[in-house]
């Protein structure tokens, strides 16, 4: 996945994407989420820069496919170099990460009661 999106990535992006993307102010927060451990989220190569996606991803969608694991999100600090991709096209101002294995130390958990309140 992580040479598929390097490869790919750019061109997985519409014009209005690349705007977007050239537009945004980096350092830049991004967000992970998902129900389960930290290891298996953190690999994920998807982010977003929008909390309350993260938050759905982390409570919502896993119960769809039913996954009662606990849900997490995780953050980030990232650069623009970092970014192999900005997709909107379902409104989740989703970044595609390639090496994000390599930023593993600055993955943080978001505050539980953070996450809660985000879906209250």
């Amino acid at each position: 996945m992580q040479d598929f999106v390097e490869d790919w990535g750019p061109d997985l992006m519409t014009a209005d994407e690349h705007d977007q993307l050239n537009a945004m102010e980096f350092p830049l927060t991004v967000y992970r989420g998902g129900a389960g451990d930290f290891d298996e989220l953190a690999d994920g190569v998807s982010w977003t820069v929008n909390f309350e996606i993260a938050s759905f991803y982390a409570t919502t969608w896993p119960k769809s496919w039913g996954n009662l694991g606990q849900p997490l999100i995780l953050s980030m600090i990232i650069e623009s170099e970092d970014v192999a991709a900005f997709l909107n096209d379902r409104k989740e101002e989703e970044l595609l990460i390639p090496d994000v294995g390599r930023m593993r130390d600055y993955i943080r958990i978001v505050d539980q009661e953070q996450t809660s309140a985000a879906t209250a």
